[in-house]
């Protein structure tokens, strides 16, 4: 998909800003609506532009914007027609703006009742899991996986952490502990409710196949997870964030998670510390290789501070 950016406000500058768009080779379509934007008062620039010379349409735009003369909004159009510039299109490439991963970051990767629920119910889904057979174990694992959206608020740090932004490092980080502290809480409770009713122990989980991988970091697993938290963080920048779930399953931080929640029920000290290091581990690899990736994003493609 291309990008849809459309500027409105003081009138000279979005006059300024259209003159130096025109002369850029990838913008596709331009439209100047003179008075034509109620809020805020002025004038209205729609442009149609390849994803590739998005970022030189924002530059173009940023004195603007720093200076609260004019507003952005940032859309991508699904598909353009033009047959002049139908190879260019074809062409395009896949990379998202600073501004739309930060949006996309501040939606999915902040303390909200939704949020929350979502990572109890993950929680309490892994957590009855571990009483089931080898595979529904699995398919609860990654259905937990799925449900429970963490992810994002670890990959917001990165990002702050790159683009110097410690409002996402802050909201990343509230977000990352509240969410994966209320998961164990609910796997807590789950493993009260597994062994109320005498349907598991923590002997009997202990002795599961599947404990090395969620307490351990074999090579092979850090391998895993190593590409995972790589792949998770190119997801959001190419703002493929429905696929974002794909690399979630692969690090075993939910799970794990889970366990170190039912080892606290059980009143196991130690396996709750080997879960909860198992946990750290990916998290740490997401916050690293997140900022790697972004960091090569800054240097090879945007070059340029995001707006405001």
């Amino acid at each position: 998909m291309h990008k849809h950016i459309t500027l409105s406000g003081d009138a000279e500058w979005i006059q300024k800003i259209s003159k130096d768009i025109l002369k850029m080779d990838d913008v596709v379509g331009v439209s100047h609506q003179r008075g034509a934007s109620l809020k805020p008062k002025g004038d209205l620039l729609s442009i149609h532009v390849l994803n590739q010379a998005a970022d030189e349409v924002m530059n173009a735009a940023a004195p603007g914007i720093r200076q609260g003369l004019i507003s952005a909004v940032i859309a991508e159009s699904k598909a353009i027609v033009d047959k002049s510039n139908d190879k260019k299109l074809a062409l395009d490439d896949d990379e998202g703006l600073w501004e739309e991963m930060e949006s996309q970051l501040r939606n999915h990767g902040r303390i909200s009742p939704n949020y929350l629920i979502l990572m109890a119910l993950g929680g309490l889904i892994a957590a009855i899991a571990f009483a089931g057979d080898p595979v529904s174990q699995a398919i609860a694992f990654v259905g937990a996986s799925i449900i429970a959206p963490g992810f994002e608020p670890i990959s917001k740090m990165s990002l702050g952490i790159v683009l110097k932004r410690w409002p996402l490092i802050r909201g990343g980080g509230i977000a990352m502990l509240g969410g994966y502290a209320t998961l164990i809480a609910a796997a807590f409770v789950g493993f009260k409710f597994l062994d109320y009713f005498h349907i598991t122990t923590i002997d009997e989980i202990r002795a599961l196949p599947i404990m090395e991988t969620l307490t351990g970091a074999s090579k092979d697993s850090l391998v895993h997870s190593i590409c995972a938290a790589v792949a998770g963080t190119l997801v959001i920048t190419s703002l493929r964030d429905t696929y974002v779930v794909g690399p979630l399953i692969v690090l075993v931080m939910i799970p794990s998670s889970a366990l170190t929640g039912i080892a606290l029920g059980a009143g196991d000290v130690a396996l709750a510390a080997e879960a909860l290091a198992r946990v750290a581990i990916d998290v740490g690899l997401i916050i690293g290789a997140g900022c790697l990736v972004y960091l090569w994003k800054q240097i090879a493609k945007h070059r340029r501070e995001p707006l405001p």
